[in-house]
């Protein structure tokens, strides 16, 4: 605790000297603004006139959230408005973020007695006939294995008949069963794959595993020749090491069926990581070459990805041959921004043109444009910013087509799919020794720190966190149904799981393949459920319905002439203009015409931007990098400013010496505004200057000016004012 404690202050205090505020602190600031001030007023405060309120996945509310929620929703309901909360405790799957389904389940009612209306929507407008029969039947099947199950979990303690705990189950999962539609299709699928023989033999997780793989190879082709695409299929898994596994699997099904390898092609969130793409990794090692241009590693990173990605041979190339690519480099690192010069190493070597790299080249173009824009236009900086958050960024998986998804059940909330399959289905729920919760000290000797962290041991039952534990395990029991409920409510046509009762567990009893195979055996016995067994050489197979051809509706299916497929990345092209002819040149030309008005405006906001004369040329590329500008003309803007501003009748302006405001409105009492275009402060002094881009000299100008100073005299400030006409390059004192 000690630990954390420093860590926490170190936190604390770099997040002072860089001015920093976690995202996560939130909910804590406003909470503690709300209990020093009238809430209503703190929400007014911030802009926020809510007569109305809803909030949906109430379930996965935290405790704090709720704290800053309550008072607005005190005061909606006080002022005759309507508040409506959505929720669902059977998927409140989100505890580790402290999501807490007990607000949903009682405090709301408790807060607001006789006055809520509580309307059960249990339609399922997703799933055919037999997986809502199918899943009905387990979960209400389940609830009734379950609670037993967690009253003994304790031993030789007795849970009190009046204790709500009794009969947790039974009371949050009175609903569990879910009704058909008007547009509730008939058919479905629904296989469960029983591993291991009859005997009490434990199977190996290597034995598992490779069931596992000839299991789901076979039913993927066999979902292939029914009609269904790569596209259609999800892998649900319970943490994020299963991914690889299926990846694997897939990846090797590739080499044994050739004939089939395009309906393997699988994706997860690793592998749609930016940096897993070859193209972007070459485009790093450029980057890093720039930076380090002697460094060997740096080098042979670049004739790595240089032989992989160009020459097309796995062997790894001689540092000899860097010469080849160093004369391109070299060319290529001076063209421009940090956009431009990618989009130019992109188009040298083609890469925007590899189908797998496509979409990857895209996203990190994305991310420099955006790093661009809002840090710095610098390749150093930009390799500084990558190294911290290249493991965060990913290609998007909206509307992913000819490849399986993978991902875990949390990922998946939310989310449906045609098929599901669940390999995995054998986690345990309570390892002592691995499960170590934070549990309240509330009536303890402890009380003096309001949290400890605990193994959860089942010895706990016999000391002071007697009470504390009970609890802990019965939400670990309700986290762990949810989740299963969770993964089942995806499948829209098909559900296939996996399990094995003789997976070797050191806590079988509270594993999820023990409580399948507690239900699965009384499923059996279930009229209303149309459960069909069959014996394999290592499993048992029951399902529920058939596997049919699939149906698909044409009128839904997208044609030719709403899709478009991106064959290749559209590298920019640097002598088009894609935006109106740039305003810079045409004021040479055409200095009274509406170009040169655009061009005013546009040096208005370059100006503004313009500190000290050391800043033109940083602040023109922003404008470049932005697309305001054209490349071409950058040099040409650049000098032309510095001339106008080391002119001796302004340099003084831009020397530093001054504290600048730029474009910094005043407000008036009548709520009325004014914005002078440069204000410069030294001491009780202030400069006032509006920049004008005409030739003509107009007494409006002078008068504009003049109330300035007059606002910034009321003000306490001694003034100056003039009128700058950039065109002509005459300074108007007022």
């Amino acid at each position: 605790l000690q630990i954390v404690h420093q860590v926490q202050h170190h936190i604390d205090e770099y997040l002072k000297q860089e001015n920093l505020f976690l995202i996560s602190n939130t909910n804590s600031l406003l909470a503690s603004l709300i209990n020093e001030h009238d809430a209503p007023f703190v929400y007014e405060k911030i802009g926020h006139y809510i007569k109305n309120l809803m909030i949906d996945e109430f379930q996965d509310t935290s405790q704090l959230q709720w704290k800053n929620f309550l008072p607005l929703m005190q005061n909606v309901l006080s002022e005759g408005g309507f508040s409506l909360v959505v929720g669902d405790v059977k998927q409140s799957i989100y505890r580790f973020r402290n999501g807490d389904w007990q607000i949903l389940q009682n405090d709301i009612a408790q807060q607001f007695p006789n006055r809520i209306t509580e309307h059960t929507r249990v339609e399922n407008w997703r799933s055919q006939k037999y997986i809502i029969d199918f899943n009905n039947a387990l979960f209400t099947t389940l609830q009734q294995t379950i609670q037993p199950l967690f009253s003994n979990y304790f031993e030789n303690h007795i849970i009190a008949d009046d204790d709500p705990r009794k009969t947790i189950f039974e009371t949050l999962y009175k609903d569990v069963e879910q009704r058909y539609t008007k547009k509730t299709k008939s058919g479905g699928y629904v296989r469960i794959d029983r591993v291991g023989d009859e005997s009490d033999t434990k199977i190996t997780a290597d034995e598992y595993a490779e069931y596992i793989k000839t299991s789901c190879i076979d039913f993927i082709i066999e979902l292939h020749k029914t009609g269904y695409k790569p596209e259609d299929i999800a892998f649900l898994v319970p943490k994020n090491g299963d991914i690889s596994k299926i990846v694997t699997f897939c990846n090797e099904a590739k080499k044994e069926h050739p004939e089939y390898k395009d309906i393997f092609s699988i994706v997860s969130s690793e592998a749609l990581k930016i940096n897993s793409s070859k193209a972007v990794q070459f485009i790093i090692a450029f980057f890093q070459w720039i930076d380090t241009p002697n460094c060997k590693v740096t080098r042979a990173t670049l004739l790595r990805y240089y032989g992989l990605l160009v020459k097309r041979e796995d062997e790894l190339l001689p540092l000899s041959q860097f010469s080849e690519i160093e004369a391109v480099c070299k060319k290529i690192m001076h063209a421009g921004s940090i956009f431009e010069i990618t989009d130019l190493f992109i188009k040298k070597y083609n890469l925007g043109t590899i189908p797998e790299e496509t979409a990857f080249v895209h996203s990190l173009q994305d991310t420099i444009y955006t790093f661009s824009l809002k840090q710095a236009n610098s390749i150093s900086l930009f390799l500084e910013w990558w190294d911290e958050n290249n493991d965060s960024l990913f290609v998007s998986q909206t509307d992913i087509k000819g490849a399986m998804r993978a991902m875990t059940i949390h990922k998946s909330k939310g989310l449906q799919f045609k098929v599901v399959i669940m390999p995995f289905m054998n986690w345990s729920f309570v390892n002592s020794h691995k499960n170590i919760s934070m549990l309240y000290t509330d009536d303890t000797a402890f009380d003096e720190m309001s949290m400890i962290p605990l193994a959860l041991k089942k010895d706990l039952i016999k000391t002071q966190f007697s009470e504390q534990y009970i609890s802990e395990i019965m939400q670990i029991f309700i986290d762990n149904y949810n989740k299963l409920y969770v993964a089942c409510t995806r499948a829209e046509d098909v559900l296939y799981m996996t399990y094995s009762p003789n997976f070797a567990h050191k806590h079988s009893n509270t594993a999820m393949n023990f409580l399948l195979e507690s239900t699965i055996t009384a499923l059996k016995t279930n009229t209303s459920l149309s459960l069909h067994e069959s014996k394999e050489e290592l499993s048992r197979i029951f399902t529920v319905g058939n596997l049919q051809k699939l149906e698909v509706d044409s009128s839904k299916e997208p044609t030719d002439s709403d899709t478009q497929t991106m064959e290749e990345y559209a590298v920019f092209k640097s002598h088009a203009h894609l935006l109106p002819i740039p305003e810079a040149r045409a004021y040479f030309t055409y200095p009274d015409t509406n170009t040169s008005q655009k061009f005013g405006l546009r040096m208005h906001r370059i100006l503004e931007h313009i500190r000290v004369a050391s800043d033109v040329s940083a602040v023109v590329s922003e404008f470049v990098v932005r697309g305001e500008i054209d490349i071409s003309e950058q040099k040409e803007l650049e000098n032309y400013i510095v001339q106008k501003i080391s002119d001796k009748s302004v340099a003084d302006w831009f020397s530093g010496k001054y504290k600048i405001l730029s474009e910094q409105s005043i407000l008036l009492p009548n709520a009325k505004e004014r914005r002078p275009d440069r204000i410069m402060i030294q001491g009780s002094h202030a400069i006032i200057v509006d920049y004008k881009f005409t030739q003509k000299k107009e007494e409006a100008h002078r008068i504009q000016v003049s109330e300035y100073q007059s606002l910034l005299h009321d003000m306490g400030y001694t003034t100056e004012g003039f009128v700058w006409y950039c065109l002509l390059q005459e300074v108007v004192a007022v």
